[in-house]
């Protein structure tokens, strides 16, 4: 009877709502999204107070989900990174090869030659796309062997011993790049392949990171802290000391701020 579809409709709509409330304290990647989807259920029988109030409790979160899984060709997938403008894929392989495929799609586009060794810290596009860097070495080994590649054709262009850890960078024009070694800083023009200066450093450089208006360069140590350099010059203008070694530095789109 009426009454009765009514009490199966209302134990129904309390049960979507109850599924969203769920999710959405559940404190786990994709909540919003899977209490969006109850809620979305809910509706599509009847609007009620409850899925409303819901609703509006969901916009509030900052949520993430899987937008795409990405199935590696070969068991010996070992790093991945993506163009700039989402365009092209780089799969490296444990031999040190590295696939390039267009996005999307994911059609192959060239390989480069296996190097021995695996991608260690470093696989990263030039903010342009035209260049890709590598750091070759074993797990564990700190001194890499980095490779610069051209993207359009898959040839090698530069190669340079002894860069530390994830001690590299491009600048945001794709110009020059930055490197540390366990003695130095420098500084690489692209195109002429030579160095446009070389700094001294009394501790090992761990991480490298040009500014986004590409003026300066936060320069990370083995003994801690984290010098912001004049990117032009390699001249010091501050020092921040009171941290301890690190390897995550990043830069406001601005500019303004620097996390450490």
């Amino acid at each position: 009877n009426r009454k009765e579809a009514e009490g199966r409709l209302a134990q129904a709509l309390g049960g979507f709502t109850s599924e969203a409330g769920a999710h959405r304290l559940k404190g786990k990647a994709g909540r919003r999204w899977d209490a969006i989807a109850a809620i979305e259920k809910g509706v599509a029988i009847r609007v009620t107070p409850e899925l409303r109030s819901e609703s509006v409790a969901c916009l509030s979160l900052v949520d993430v989900r899987r937008a795409e899984r990405w199935r590696g060709e070969a068991e010996g997938l070992c790093a991945s990174a993506m163009s700039p403008d989402y365009t092209k894929n780089a799969q490296a392989q444990v031999d040190g090869s590295i696939e390039l495929r267009s996005y999307p799609g994911l059609e192959s586009v060239t390989t480069t030659p296996a190097q021995g060794q695996p991608v260690g810290n470093i696989l990263k596009f030039s903010p342009d796309g035209r260049w890709l860097a590598d750091g070759y070495g074993n797990p564990g080994q700190q001194d890499l062997t980095l490779i610069l590649w051209e993207v359009k054709t898959g040839s090698l262009h530069m190669r340079l011993e002894g860069v530390h850890l994830q001690a590299f960078d491009f600048s945001p024009d794709s110009h020059v790049f930055s490197i540390g070694t366990r003695s130095s800083l420098q500084s690489w023009n692209l195109e002429s392949k030579s160095t446009v200066w070389n700094a001294k450093q009394d501790a090992e450089p761990y991480t490298v990171r040009f500014s986004p208006d590409g003026q300066s360069i936060a320069v990370s140590h083995s003994l801690g802290g984290v010098d912001l350099i004049e990117a032009s010059n390699a001249k010091v203008r501050k020092s921040y000391v009171a941290c301890d070694s690190s390897f995550g530095i990043a830069w406001d789109p601005k500019s303004r701020w620097l996390a450490i």
